[in-house]
């Protein structure tokens, strides 16, 4: 999905160098995971927590996230 829209952005801009443009989205994608990984390994370090307490937090947010959707959406 991700190269098709960035396709679909170069022929409706119609850019004059494609190739400049995809090379800049991998970069900046590259830079993005390199940055988003180094922080996510200084923050492992720096931060205990246990990783049940983790895997709890994220399931009850999740499951908060499902119940506030049905109930807006309600059930079709």
């Amino acid at each position: 999905m991700t190269i098709l829209s960035f396709a679909a952005m170069i022929s409706a801009v119609g850019a004059a160098d494609p190739a400049q443009f995809v090379a800049g989205v991998f970069l900046g994608s590259m830079l993005w995971w390199t940055v988003l990984s180094a922080f996510s390994s200084w923050i492992v370090k720096r931060v205990e927590i246990r990783t049940s307490i983790l895997n709890r937090a994220a399931a009850i947010t999740l499951a908060g996230f499902g119940f506030w959707g049905v109930l807006v959406k309600g059930l079709r």
